[in-house]
């Protein structure tokens, strides 16, 4: 096996390949780049247990003899790494199990892994599919929207993904850890069958490491597989079976009570109220919010290390002249930063139910839902 290829295109191999986690304790060949070299084309594949890539390079390469190879994915993107992009690398397999990687100034031997021991991934073929073209930078925002309020380690399988729902022109997304709730729903362009999974947190959060490029994609979505196809890139994901709770009728109902308030101000108010906060991302941490005499206060309390209060006027509250609430600030600060108005509103029912935060425009269908501290 031998071959060339140009430094910037391996570079770009690299950063693809270097963005998933490779951790694997017992399958130790999971640890490593399958490399397959055909007459005109390169075919390279890596996968955890939660998604799968395989990219098809077929242009600035020079194939010299075909052959396969598996070789371990940090060595190679730390050699890589220390390559010219002006470099032509030549890439020759001269026994099982030892490769050399050869530049103008540079020369590596590295030991292999054995390919033998390698289960190559079946990506799937069937036709039978929905599909969604869609940004691919416009779907990462979307799946950022919520994915912070899931929880990939729940002890309940489904909370482990995220809910998307397509359907009549519209895209759905809720994801929750229990505490929390955060619901998405935007306008797109789509008028095909309902499309309704359940995408592992994990193996999506490894895709978003992916994107970079501003182009379109494609999500195929099989019974039990996501499937998307960035240019020369198939990306591989698994999907978790079953029924996602129907989380979207807690946003349902009218709140009784109304702050509304500048996204940055709020931000500030709750940074500065926590300077005596020694764990400030535990989740245990409490502040209070109080309004009263047209002052909207927030509270810290430690025993440790004492009190912060922090006021301001700048805001309006419709509803009643007082109202107390105790919450974890770092639940509301992930969902303000969520957020691009400039100004958010709080929807209150009482200090013992959970409060809803959102854009204060209705073009904007983010929310998320927060369980408050009851004391």
């Amino acid at each position: 096996m031998k071959f060339k290829i140009d430094g910037l295109t391996l570079k770009k191999i690299s950063r693809i390949f270097s963005n998933i986690s490779y951790n694997n304790n017992y399958l130790v060949e999971m640890n490593g780049i399958l490399f397959e070299i055909t007459k005109n084309n390169i075919f390279i594949e890596a996968k955890n247990t939660y998604i799968s890539l395989k990219y098809n390079l077929n242009n600035n390469i020079e194939i010299l003899k075909e052959g396969i190879f598996l070789i371990k994915a940090k060595l190679l993107n730390e050699v890589i790494s220390k390559l010219e992009n002006n470099e032509i690398v030549i890439f020759n397999k001269i026994e099982d199990n030892l490769i050399t990687i050869k530049s103008k100034n540079s020369y590596y031997e590295i030991n292999l892994m054995n390919d033998k021991k390698y289960k190559k991934e079946k990506f799937i073929s069937d036709q039978n599919y929905k599909e969604l073209i869609i940004n691919n930078l416009y779907f990462k925002k979307l799946i950022e929207s919520v994915v912070f309020a899931g929880d990939e380690r729940s002890n309940r399988k489904i909370l482990q993904g995220i809910n998307l729902k397509i359907d009549q022109n519209s895209i759905k997304l809720i994801a929750s850890d229990n505490i929390r709730i955060a619901f998405n729903k935007q306008k797109i362009n789509y008028q095909k069958d309902l499309i309704n999974v359940i995408i592992p947190i994990k193996a999506i959060k490894e895709y978003l490491k992916l994107i970079n490029d501003s182009q379109k994609i494609k999500l195929r979505f099989f019974e039990n597989k996501l499937l998307i196809i960035d240019d020369n890139l198939l990306t591989q994901i698994n999907l978790i079976e079953g029924v996602f709770p129907d989380l979207e009728r807690a946003f349902l109902g009218e709140n009784n009570q109304k702050l509304v308030i500048k996204k940055e101000l709020m931000l500030t108010l709750l940074d500065r109220a926590l300077p005596l906060v020694l764990n400030k991302e535990s989740a245990s941490t409490i502040v209070t919010l109080k309004i009263f005499d047209q002052i909207l206060m927030i509270e810290s309390n430690e025993s440790e290390t004492g009190t912060s209060k922090i006021e301001t006027k700048d805001f309006t509250f419709e509803g009643g002249n007082e109202f107390v609430i105790y919450f974890n600030p770092r639940l509301l600060k992930e969902a303000i930063n969520k957020l691009e108005n400039p100004n958010i509103t709080l929807d209150f029912n009482s200090p013992e139910q959970p409060f809803i935060m959102k854009d204060n425009t209705d073009e904007n269908k983010f929310r998320c839902l927060i369980l408050p501290f009851k004391i």
